[in-house]
């Protein structure tokens, strides 16, 4: 089973170069076509594995249940009203559900990948160790491909890149971006623009911290030459991050410092005093540098509270940003803004009574959990915690998870790693141990 999903989780990191390639650069296959045919993989592919998971299905079902009906009743609700109240068409729903509610059924039903995996026995580490080397070897491709802009822009134009230029949707990928028209360069795009690349940066930077932690923190400062290799790797992270010059992205690493190293903080709080103004300085920075950018947003935002305050029930599926490059013409730059916009208040709260089931079961594994929780499994698990966490902050600055790639690259991951630990719940043990061999 997790050999698919890796494979799967491979084409998923080629995915925006092989859309440039395929539909700007050759013609050959339209990105719509092209992201069907991933979402379609996914589904066939959890299908396929939940058909054949007969035995243990009823488990994961009886221990999944009021999450996969509230998950149910806010879909339900939410194709429902787009219909008969706003008058939405089938593919403005499916828009709408792609950008507000894809995401969390990508993290159910790779939940249910991680616990038949458990109930087999399987050793979660061997692909633990393919997540690390894979996260190293994409930031370092990610600096080698934006060197190699810089040397060969021909033979990116040839592939299908297009000028200079902000992102455009359906218009050939810039091959580097600009903040608006004539707005600062932005020297990373490694997938769909700056904004997005920083976004994974941001999931993903607990689990680089975890893997390439530095032991005795408080002494490591003046001891760097015996941590040459992680103080790089994490030196490296850290540059690629800062260059993507995004607002959101500054705030969601500093989210994740202070999650990470609270222990250490808490003890020299000078420290952490320093580094919240170093956050409100790179805001301050950033936001001048990025002046109109700034503006714009502000604008969004109370125009976008406007809206929800005005419209209690929303506009339905596939009115906001993101569906903006669709039918939308919403575009409030909060993801929890856009939700409302598409849901109205009723759908959003309903949302939220997911996300809190989602919080409560998760909750439950801390109190519950068994397991040896020094386990690389359970180390890892708190690590993509702490992503999601950075990424609640990070939705009020922007609207993140418009990039799906990044969303399966993170919730696949989440999702098996937290099925399989609540497999391990002692409730879980005693079903098992019940279930005919």
């Amino acid at each position: 089973m997790l050999r698919a999903v890796g494979v799967f989780l491979i084409f998923q990191l080629g995915y925006h170069i092989l859309v440039t390639i395929f539909d700007y650069g050759m013609g050959r296959i339209d990105q719509s076509a092209f992201a069907m045919l991933r979402d379609g993989a996914w589904i066939l592919l959890t299908l396929i594995i939940f058909l054949l998971n007969t035995r243990h299905r009823k488990a994961y079902f009886q221990q999944w249940r009021k999450v996969f009906c509230a998950f149910g009743a806010v879909l339900i609700f939410g194709i429902l009203t787009s219909f008969f109240l706003s008058h939405k068409g089938i593919s403005d729903i499916l828009i709408g559900i792609k950008y507000g509610l894809w995401r969390m059924l990508i993290l159910l039903t790779a939940s249910g990948i991680g616990f038949f995996s458990a109930q087999q026995k399987t050793n979660l580490t061997p692909a633990t160790k393919r997540i690390k080397r894979s996260l190293l070897i994409i930031v370092l491709l990610g600096r080698i491909r934006q060197l190699a802009k810089l040397l060969f822009p021909d033979f990116f134009f040839s592939l299908g890149y297009g000028k200079l230029d902000n992102f455009h949707f359906g218009s050939h990928p810039p091959i580097y971006y600009l903040t608006g028209e004539n707005g600062i360069l932005r020297r990373q795009g490694l997938f769909a623009g700056p904004n997005n690349y920083g976004y994974f940066l941001v999931l993903f930077l607990p689990l680089i911290l975890h893997f390439f932690r530095l032991r005795n923190p408080e002494r490591s400062f003046n001891r760097l030459k015996n941590h040459r290799q992680q103080s790089l790797i994490l030196l490296l992270w850290f540059i690629t991050l800062g260059a993507t010059l995004s607002r959101a992205a500054l705030v969601g690493a500093v989210i994740v410092l202070m999650l990470t190293q609270f222990s250490f903080l808490k003890k020299n709080k000078k420290l952490m005093r320093g580094l919240g103004i170093v956050c409100c300085l790179g805001l301050l920075g950033f936001s001048v540098l990025k002046r109109d950018s700034t503006i714009a947003h502000l604008a969004a935002k109370f125009n976008g509270l406007l809206e929800v305050a005005n419209h209690p029930l929303g506009f339905g599926l596939g009115s906001s940003w993101p569906a903006v490059h669709h039918s939308g013409n919403l575009l409030p730059e909060n993801y929890y803004l856009q939700l409302m916009l598409d849901l109205g208040t009723v759908g959003f709260l309903l949302r939220c009574g997911v996300m809190l089931l989602l919080g409560r079961q998760q909750k439950q594994l801390h109190h519950s959990f068994r397991g040896d929780r020094t386990s690389e499994e359970w180390q890892c698990f708190r690590a993509l915690q702490r992503g999601m966490l950075a990424f609640f902050v990070m939705g009020l600055f922007l609207h993140v998870f418009e990039d799906s790639m990044v969303n399966y690259l993170f919730f696949i991951p989440y999702g098996c790693i937290l099925g399989y630990l609540s497999a391990q719940l002692p409730s879980q043990r005693g079903y098992s141990s019940k279930m005919p061999s």
